[in-house]
């Protein structure tokens, strides 16, 4: 590795440095990764409930350059997103930036097409050094894009679900706000209104994504390739891990893991006695549904049914 090379450790390490001085873990955690001369960038607590407040999430670097750190407060999960940002203080040379590109107009092009079919080349041609003749031919071509087709400043795009509205998404940053205040002043007045208020929008936002899949799967039922596309984007979506949901007696929710654990235990357990049918002299037919009265199936083919198409096939030569 080499030792100038900046490097950056991001994750949730489960660990809490605001225990540090307190708790061998966390201690042992820091103390190697100083070792290494890895030094955390984030100092304030990323995850805040009820009762309590914990820094697990960090950025560690290896490089002592100023760097501006924080915490954004957000119920966009039950951590906070964490971010740094410093300055490179390596420059590197382009003469385009990444918020401007040329102007490649059909115009500019036309125009650009006209002026290199009219430059006269034999200046190039008689240069007998191929690397210099390729360089003055790149100057000469650079040149007239540029002057043809100006560089020009681009707006940059921002990237949101099709679904979002400039209401939703006004909407969210009032939820966003709610739950800041929520944060800062935990009272039951400012829970309860913003709870109110993240359930309401919740709702709406699902409503509209559903409506929004609703049209654009009539709007191209015929086309299959953008119905996949489609069905692709909502299933991305919810790739997630199946959530058990239990229930007692009483029909009150189970949360408890162990109680899951063992509930499903006993209920799996317990299937080959109730329904043992090993010594059973039932028929397997029985538990079969009805047959099918048509079924798909290929008929061999022959050598005059594949000349046949082969001469209706359209001829692109």
């Amino acid at each position: 590795m080499h030792p100038n090379k900046i490097i950056y450790i991001v994750g949730d390490f489960n660990i809490d440095l605001l225990k540090n001085d307190c708790h061998n873990i966390s201690t042992d955690f820091t103390n190697i990764l100083y070792s290494q001369s890895f030094f955390p960038l984030i100092h304030l607590p990323t995850r805040v409930t009820k009762s309590s407040a914990t820094l697990i999430d960090n950025i560690f670097c290896n490089h002592l350059t100023p760097h501006d750190s924080g915490v954004i407060v957000s119920d966009f999960s039950d951590h906070y997103p964490i971010f740094t940002t410093f300055k490179n203080i390596k420059t590197y040379s382009s003469d385009i930036i990444d918020n401007q590109k040329h102007n490649f107009s059909p115009n500019n092009i036309k125009n650009l097409q006209t002026f290199l079919e009219s430059f006269n080349w034999e200046e190039i041609l008689l240069i007998s050094n191929v690397n210099e003749g390729f360089a003055k031919f790149n100057d000469i071509l650079q040149n007239s894009i540029n002057q043809f087709c100006p560089v020009q400043s681009i707006k940059a795009k921002k990237k949101k679900q099709p679904w979002m509205t400039s209401g939703l998404l006004i909407s969210s940053i009032k939820k966003n706000k709610l739950y800041k205040k929520y944060i800062s002043n935990p009272s039951s007045s400012n829970k309860n209104i913003y709870l109110k208020y993240k359930n309401m929008y919740t709702k709406i936002v699902k409503a509209a994504e559903k409506l929004y899949f609703l049209n654009e799967f009539s709007l191209n039922k015929s086309n299959l390739k953008k119905t996949w596309d489609l069905i692709k984007i909502s299933l991305n979506k919810n790739n997630s891990f199946c959530k058990i949901i239990l229930k007692d007696d009483d029909d009150n929710l189970i949360t408890d893991s162990k109680i899951i654990s063992n509930k499903l235990n006993e209920h799996f357990s317990s299937v080959s006695t109730i329904n043992d049918t090993r010594h059973s002299n039932t028929d397997f037919k029985s538990f079969l549904g009805p047959s099918v009265p048509d079924s798909f199936f290929l008929i061999d083919t022959h050598e005059s049914e594949i000349l046949r198409i082969v001469e209706c096939l359209k001829n692109l030569i």
